[in-house]
Protein backbone atom coordinates (compact mmCIF):
# COMPACT_ATOMS: atom_id res chain seq x y z
CA UNK A 1 0.00 0.00 0.00
CA UNK A 2 1.36 3.42 -0.95
CA UNK A 3 1.06 6.00 1.82
CA UNK A 4 1.19 9.78 1.76
CA UNK A 5 4.52 11.12 2.94
CA UNK A 6 4.37 12.42 6.49
CA UNK A 7 4.92 16.13 7.01
CA UNK A 8 8.27 15.66 8.71
CA UNK A 9 9.55 13.53 5.85
CA UNK A 10 8.42 16.09 3.29
CA UNK A 11 10.12 18.95 5.10
CA UNK A 12 13.37 17.10 5.48
CA UNK A 13 13.15 15.90 1.90
CA UNK A 14 12.90 19.48 0.64
CA UNK A 15 15.60 20.72 3.01
CA UNK A 16 18.20 18.18 1.93
CA UNK A 17 17.50 17.69 -1.76
CA UNK A 18 15.88 20.89 -2.91
CA UNK A 19 13.48 18.82 -5.01
CA UNK A 20 10.05 20.44 -5.25
CA UNK A 21 8.04 17.53 -6.63
CA UNK A 22 5.89 15.98 -3.89
CA UNK A 23 4.57 12.50 -4.43
CA UNK A 24 3.77 9.54 -2.26
CA UNK A 25 5.96 7.19 -0.32
CA UNK A 26 6.50 3.50 -0.92
CA UNK A 27 7.77 1.79 2.21
CA UNK A 28 10.22 -1.10 1.99
CA UNK A 29 9.62 -3.77 3.14
CA UNK A 30 6.10 -2.82 4.28
CA UNK A 31 4.56 -1.90 0.91
CA UNK A 32 7.08 -3.64 -1.36
CA UNK A 33 9.41 -6.53 -0.46
CA UNK A 34 12.58 -5.09 -2.01
CA UNK A 35 14.10 -1.77 -2.99
CA UNK A 36 13.93 -2.62 -6.69
CA UNK A 37 10.26 -3.56 -6.33
CA UNK A 38 9.72 -0.16 -4.71
CA UNK A 39 11.45 1.55 -7.63
CA UNK A 40 9.40 -0.46 -10.13
CA UNK A 41 6.19 0.70 -8.42
CA UNK A 42 7.24 4.35 -8.11
CA UNK A 43 6.24 7.27 -10.29
CA UNK A 44 8.07 10.57 -10.76
CA UNK A 45 8.15 12.56 -7.52
CA UNK A 46 7.70 9.53 -5.28
CA UNK A 47 9.96 8.43 -2.45
CA UNK A 48 11.01 4.86 -1.78
CA UNK A 49 11.56 4.88 1.99
CA UNK A 50 13.67 1.95 3.20
CA UNK A 51 13.75 0.59 6.74
CA UNK A 52 17.01 -0.45 8.37
CA UNK A 53 18.24 -3.87 7.31
CA UNK A 54 20.45 -5.58 4.75
CA UNK A 55 19.05 -5.83 1.23
CA UNK A 56 20.89 -8.18 -1.12
CA UNK A 57 20.15 -6.42 -4.39
CA UNK A 58 21.48 -4.75 -7.51
CA UNK A 59 19.19 -1.80 -8.20
CA UNK A 60 18.52 0.45 -11.20
CA UNK A 61 16.61 3.73 -11.10
CA UNK A 62 15.09 3.03 -14.55
CA UNK A 63 15.26 6.70 -15.50
CA UNK A 64 12.77 7.74 -12.82
CA UNK A 65 12.84 11.11 -11.01
CA UNK A 66 12.44 9.59 -7.55
CA UNK A 67 14.25 9.52 -4.25
CA UNK A 68 15.38 6.27 -2.67
CA UNK A 69 16.23 6.93 0.97
CA UNK A 70 16.77 5.35 4.33
CA UNK A 71 15.06 6.73 7.41
CA UNK A 72 18.03 9.09 7.72
CA UNK A 73 15.86 11.63 5.89
CA UNK A 74 13.38 11.62 8.75
CA UNK A 75 15.61 12.30 11.76
CA UNK A 76 19.16 12.82 10.38
CA UNK A 77 20.35 9.98 12.59
CA UNK A 78 23.51 8.64 10.95
CA UNK A 79 22.87 5.23 12.51
CA UNK A 80 20.43 4.64 9.65
CA UNK A 81 23.27 5.10 7.14
CA UNK A 82 25.20 2.28 8.78
CA UNK A 83 22.17 0.05 9.25
CA UNK A 84 20.39 0.48 5.91
CA UNK A 85 22.66 -1.63 3.71
CA UNK A 86 22.40 -2.44 0.02
CA UNK A 87 24.68 -5.44 -0.51
CA UNK A 88 25.69 -6.51 -4.00
CA UNK A 89 27.38 -9.78 -3.05
CA UNK A 90 24.60 -11.85 -4.60
CA UNK A 91 24.75 -13.18 -8.15
CA UNK A 92 24.13 -10.36 -10.66
CA UNK A 93 21.38 -10.41 -13.24
CA UNK A 94 23.20 -10.73 -16.59
CA UNK A 95 26.31 -8.51 -16.33
CA UNK A 96 25.09 -6.04 -13.74
CA UNK A 97 27.12 -6.60 -10.59
CA UNK A 98 27.13 -2.93 -9.57
CA UNK A 99 25.07 -2.25 -6.45
CA UNK A 100 23.38 0.85 -7.95
CA UNK A 101 23.06 1.71 -11.64
CA UNK A 102 22.10 5.01 -13.27
CA UNK A 103 22.07 4.23 -16.99
CA UNK A 104 18.84 5.72 -18.32
CA UNK A 105 19.56 9.43 -18.47
CA UNK A 106 18.65 10.20 -14.86
CA UNK A 107 19.12 13.80 -13.77
CA UNK A 108 19.46 15.57 -10.42
CA UNK A 109 15.87 14.64 -9.52
CA UNK A 110 17.01 11.02 -9.19
CA UNK A 111 18.43 10.88 -5.67
CA UNK A 112 19.75 8.21 -3.31
CA UNK A 113 20.32 9.18 0.32
CA UNK A 114 21.46 7.50 3.49
CA UNK A 115 22.77 4.00 2.75
CA UNK A 116 25.80 1.79 3.07
CA UNK A 117 26.62 0.54 -0.43
CA UNK A 118 28.81 -2.56 -0.25
CA UNK A 119 30.15 -5.69 -1.93
CA UNK A 120 29.34 -4.76 -5.51
CA UNK A 121 31.57 -6.12 -8.26
CA UNK A 122 30.85 -4.00 -11.30
CA UNK A 123 29.18 -3.85 -14.70
CA UNK A 124 31.02 -3.99 -18.02
CA UNK A 125 31.75 -0.45 -19.18
CA UNK A 126 31.31 0.40 -22.84
CA UNK A 127 34.62 2.23 -22.91
CA UNK A 128 36.63 0.02 -20.54
CA UNK A 129 35.30 -3.33 -21.70
CA UNK A 130 35.83 -4.54 -18.13
CA UNK A 131 33.98 -4.59 -14.83
CA UNK A 132 33.39 -1.00 -13.73
CA UNK A 133 31.70 0.69 -10.80
CA UNK A 134 31.42 -1.85 -8.01
CA UNK A 135 29.28 0.49 -5.91
CA UNK A 136 27.81 2.92 -8.45
CA UNK A 137 27.75 2.58 -12.25
CA UNK A 138 26.80 5.89 -13.90
CA UNK A 139 26.53 6.19 -17.69
CA UNK A 140 25.31 9.36 -19.41
CA UNK A 141 23.29 10.28 -16.31
CA UNK A 142 23.46 13.01 -13.68
CA UNK A 143 21.98 11.68 -10.42
CA UNK A 144 22.62 12.80 -6.86
CA UNK A 145 24.25 10.53 -4.30
CA UNK A 146 24.19 11.88 -0.75
CA UNK A 147 25.12 10.78 2.77
CA UNK A 148 26.25 7.29 1.81
CA UNK A 149 29.05 4.98 2.84
CA UNK A 150 30.54 3.35 -0.25
CA UNK A 151 32.66 0.58 1.21
CA UNK A 152 34.18 -2.76 0.29
CA UNK A 153 33.25 -2.74 -3.42
CA UNK A 154 35.48 -3.99 -6.23
CA UNK A 155 35.84 -3.69 -10.02
CA UNK A 156 38.56 -3.34 -12.63
CA UNK A 157 37.79 0.39 -12.91
CA UNK A 158 36.17 2.47 -10.18
CA UNK A 159 35.81 0.14 -7.24
CA UNK A 160 33.47 2.61 -5.54
CA UNK A 161 32.08 4.74 -8.38
CA UNK A 162 32.45 4.64 -12.17
CA UNK A 163 31.29 7.47 -14.46
CA UNK A 164 31.15 7.25 -18.27
CA UNK A 165 29.56 9.25 -21.07
CA UNK A 166 28.17 12.79 -20.96
CA UNK A 167 27.38 12.75 -17.27
CA UNK A 168 27.27 15.23 -14.40
CA UNK A 169 26.63 13.27 -11.19
CA UNK A 170 26.81 14.99 -7.81
CA UNK A 171 28.20 13.08 -4.83
CA UNK A 172 27.91 14.77 -1.42
CA UNK A 173 28.70 13.90 2.19
CA UNK A 174 29.90 10.40 1.38
CA UNK A 175 32.68 8.20 2.71
CA UNK A 176 34.49 6.18 0.05
CA UNK A 177 36.48 3.54 1.87
CA UNK A 178 38.20 0.19 1.28
CA UNK A 179 37.09 -0.03 -2.35
CA UNK A 180 39.36 -1.86 -4.78
CA UNK A 181 40.17 -1.52 -8.48
CA UNK A 182 42.20 -4.24 -10.15
CA UNK A 183 43.29 -1.65 -12.76
CA UNK A 184 42.47 2.03 -12.06
CA UNK A 185 40.49 4.18 -9.62
CA UNK A 186 40.03 2.37 -6.33
CA UNK A 187 37.56 4.99 -5.12
CA UNK A 188 36.35 6.70 -8.32
CA UNK A 189 37.12 6.19 -12.01
CA UNK A 190 35.88 8.55 -14.68
CA UNK A 191 36.25 7.78 -18.38
CA UNK A 192 35.15 9.98 -21.28
CA UNK A 193 32.73 11.71 -18.94
CA UNK A 194 31.24 15.15 -18.74
CA UNK A 195 31.84 16.29 -15.18
CA UNK A 196 31.43 15.15 -11.62
CA UNK A 197 30.87 17.30 -8.54
CA UNK A 198 32.12 15.92 -5.23
CA UNK A 199 31.51 17.75 -1.95
CA UNK A 200 32.45 16.71 1.59
CA UNK A 201 33.90 13.37 0.53
CA UNK A 202 36.29 11.29 2.60
CA UNK A 203 38.70 8.91 0.84
CA UNK A 204 40.22 6.18 3.02
CA UNK A 205 42.00 2.86 2.42
CA UNK A 206 41.05 2.54 -1.24
CA UNK A 207 43.37 0.45 -3.40
CA UNK A 208 44.08 0.15 -7.12
CA UNK A 209 46.62 -1.79 -9.16
CA UNK A 210 47.90 1.57 -10.39
CA UNK A 211 48.94 3.10 -7.09
CA UNK A 212 48.73 6.66 -8.45
CA UNK A 213 44.94 6.32 -8.63
CA UNK A 214 44.03 4.69 -5.31
CA UNK A 215 41.40 7.37 -4.73
CA UNK A 216 40.56 8.87 -8.14
CA UNK A 217 41.35 8.08 -11.78
CA UNK A 218 40.14 10.93 -14.01
CA UNK A 219 40.92 9.81 -17.56
CA UNK A 220 39.97 11.61 -20.76
CA UNK A 221 37.56 13.95 -19.00
CA UNK A 222 35.70 16.25 -21.33
CA UNK A 223 35.17 18.91 -18.69
CA UNK A 224 35.97 18.65 -14.98
CA UNK A 225 35.92 16.68 -11.77
CA UNK A 226 35.74 18.63 -8.53
CA UNK A 227 36.35 17.66 -4.92
CA UNK A 228 35.29 20.43 -2.57
CA UNK A 229 35.74 20.24 1.23
CA UNK A 230 37.13 16.71 1.01
CA UNK A 231 39.43 14.67 3.22
CA UNK A 232 42.07 12.79 1.23
CA UNK A 233 43.69 10.46 3.74
CA UNK A 234 47.08 8.77 3.88
CA UNK A 235 48.02 6.91 0.71
CA UNK A 236 44.95 8.09 -1.21
CA UNK A 237 46.31 9.23 -4.57
CA UNK A 238 44.58 11.02 -7.42
CA UNK A 239 45.45 11.04 -11.13
CA UNK A 240 44.22 13.37 -13.85
CA UNK A 241 44.87 10.98 -16.65
CA UNK A 242 46.82 10.53 -19.77
CA UNK A 243 44.75 10.66 -22.92
CA UNK A 244 43.78 12.64 -25.97
CA UNK A 245 41.14 14.67 -24.14
CA UNK A 246 41.82 15.39 -20.49
CA UNK A 247 40.02 17.86 -18.30
CA UNK A 248 40.48 19.56 -14.98
CA UNK A 249 40.71 17.95 -11.54
CA UNK A 250 39.98 20.62 -8.94
CA UNK A 251 40.46 20.11 -5.20
CA UNK A 252 39.25 22.97 -3.02
CA UNK A 253 39.03 23.68 0.73
CA UNK A 254 40.24 20.15 1.43
CA UNK A 255 42.69 18.30 3.65
CA UNK A 256 45.34 16.29 1.78
CA UNK A 257 47.66 14.10 3.87
CA UNK A 258 50.41 11.77 2.63
CA UNK A 259 48.93 11.62 -0.85
CA UNK A 260 50.18 12.02 -4.42
CA UNK A 261 48.18 14.18 -6.81
CA UNK A 262 49.55 13.69 -10.32
CA UNK A 263 48.57 14.00 -13.96
CA UNK A 264 49.23 12.94 -17.51
CA UNK A 265 48.10 15.80 -19.73
CA UNK A 266 45.28 16.87 -17.44
CA UNK A 267 45.11 19.97 -15.28
CA UNK A 268 45.22 19.95 -11.49
CA UNK A 269 43.93 22.92 -9.49
CA UNK A 270 44.35 22.92 -5.71
CA UNK A 271 42.73 25.86 -3.97
CA UNK A 272 42.56 26.96 -0.32
CA UNK A 273 43.58 23.55 0.98
CA UNK A 274 45.85 22.08 3.65
CA UNK A 275 48.51 19.83 2.09
CA UNK A 276 50.87 17.80 4.28
CA UNK A 277 53.56 15.21 3.46
CA UNK A 278 52.33 14.95 -0.11
CA UNK A 279 53.49 15.30 -3.71
CA UNK A 280 51.66 17.51 -6.18
CA UNK A 281 52.50 16.92 -9.83
CA UNK A 282 54.09 14.02 -11.69
CA UNK A 283 56.94 12.04 -10.20
CA UNK A 284 60.33 11.81 -11.88
CA UNK A 285 59.49 8.27 -12.96
CA UNK A 286 56.25 9.44 -14.59
CA UNK A 287 58.06 12.22 -16.45
CA UNK A 288 60.65 9.72 -17.70
CA UNK A 289 57.88 7.40 -18.87
CA UNK A 290 56.23 10.18 -20.88
CA UNK A 291 59.58 10.95 -22.52
CA UNK A 292 60.04 7.27 -23.39
CA UNK A 293 56.58 7.11 -24.93
CA UNK A 294 57.23 10.28 -26.90
CA UNK A 295 60.41 8.80 -28.38
CA UNK A 296 58.69 5.51 -29.17
CA UNK A 297 55.80 7.24 -30.93
CA UNK A 298 58.07 9.86 -32.51
CA UNK A 299 55.79 12.62 -31.40
CA UNK A 300 55.49 15.05 -28.56
CA UNK A 301 53.41 14.00 -25.56
CA UNK A 302 51.31 16.89 -24.33
CA UNK A 303 52.09 17.97 -20.79
CA UNK A 304 49.61 18.88 -18.12
CA UNK A 305 49.40 21.83 -15.78
CA UNK A 306 49.52 22.35 -12.04
CA UNK A 307 47.95 25.39 -10.41
CA UNK A 308 48.08 25.88 -6.64
CA UNK A 309 46.68 28.91 -4.85
CA UNK A 310 45.86 29.97 -1.29
CA UNK A 311 47.19 26.72 0.17
CA UNK A 312 49.27 25.75 3.16
CA UNK A 313 51.86 23.16 2.12
CA UNK A 314 53.76 21.33 4.86
CA UNK A 315 56.68 19.01 4.05
CA UNK A 316 55.35 18.53 0.54
CA UNK A 317 56.88 18.45 -2.94
CA UNK A 318 55.40 20.42 -5.82
CA UNK A 319 56.38 19.96 -9.45
CA UNK A 320 55.42 22.84 -11.75
CA UNK A 321 55.76 22.76 -15.53
CA UNK A 322 57.79 25.67 -16.85
CA UNK A 323 55.04 26.91 -19.12
CA UNK A 324 51.97 25.63 -17.32
CA UNK A 325 52.68 25.92 -13.61
CA UNK A 326 51.31 28.40 -11.10
CA UNK A 327 51.95 28.71 -7.38
CA UNK A 328 50.51 31.81 -5.77
CA UNK A 329 49.29 33.16 -2.43
CA UNK A 330 50.41 29.95 -0.72
CA UNK A 331 52.52 29.26 2.35
CA UNK A 332 55.23 26.61 2.05
CA UNK A 333 56.58 25.16 5.26
CA UNK A 334 59.36 22.60 5.04
CA UNK A 335 58.35 21.97 1.40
Amino acid sequence: MRATIATTVLCFFLLITGITALGTTIRVPVDQPSIQAGIDAAQSGDTVLVSDGTYYEHISFEGKAIMVASKYIIDADTTHIRQAIIDGSGAPIADTGSVVRFVNGEDSNSVIIGFTIQHGHGTTGMYTGASSGGGFFVVSSSPRVENCQIVGNAAAYGGGIYVEGIAQPTVRYCRIESDTASINGGGIASELSGSMNGTHLTFMKNVSQRASSNAVWAHQLRYYLTCDSCVIDSGQNMYSGYGGVSGVLTIAASEITSANISMGNGVINIIASEVADSRIGPSAAEREEWHRLALADQKEIASGATEISQCHLLNSHVYLYEQYGLLEDSYLEGS
